[in-house]
């Protein structure tokens, strides 16, 4: 389960960032 939790940690994370990186893209247009 604790794989699992990681797992699902590190995509959220990822996704975060992503995300980020879209709106500052926005931002700067």
């Amino acid at each position: 389960d604790n794989a699992n939790d990681l797992l699902s940690t590190e995509c959220l994370r990822e996704l975060g960032i992503l995300l980020a990186k879209k709106i500052l893209n926005c931002l700067q247009l």
